[in-house]
């Protein structure tokens, strides 16, 4: 773990870090906002808020499947359930463009 952090924070200087850091800088002006989802009520009304975990199970065949189409179409398999998620969201969305934003770790190879 100590190397790890160690080369995550060498990194912080790099002319890659610098150019990735513009990149985003520049892409803040055109990124879309968050999807605006209809509500039953306002989230201040909420007083004990409940969620409801859904989940699917595929076969391991099943999911070798969904892999290999996705490496197809030069997709990582969290790519496509990313896709997935968004095309579920945007029938609910009020606007046709819109930003997910996600966790991503930045793992590098040490």
């Amino acid at each position: 773990y100590r190397d790890y952090v160690l080369a995550t924070a060498d990194l912080s200087g790099t002319e890659a870090h610098r150019r990735s850091v513009e990149y985003w800088r520049q892409r803040l002006a055109d990124l879309a906002p968050a999807p605006r989802l209809p509500m039953v009520r306002t989230p201040e009304s909420v007083e004990h808020p409940r969620f409801v975990r859904r989940s699917v199970r595929l076969s391991a065949e099943r999911w070798q499947r969904v892999t290999d189409r996705a490496a197809e179409a030069g997709l990582s398999p969290a790519g496509l359930l990313l896709a997935v998620y968004a095309e579920a969201l945007a029938p609910w969305a009020q606007a046709s463009r819109f930003t997910l934003n996600v966790t991503n770790l930045n793992r590098i190879g040490v």
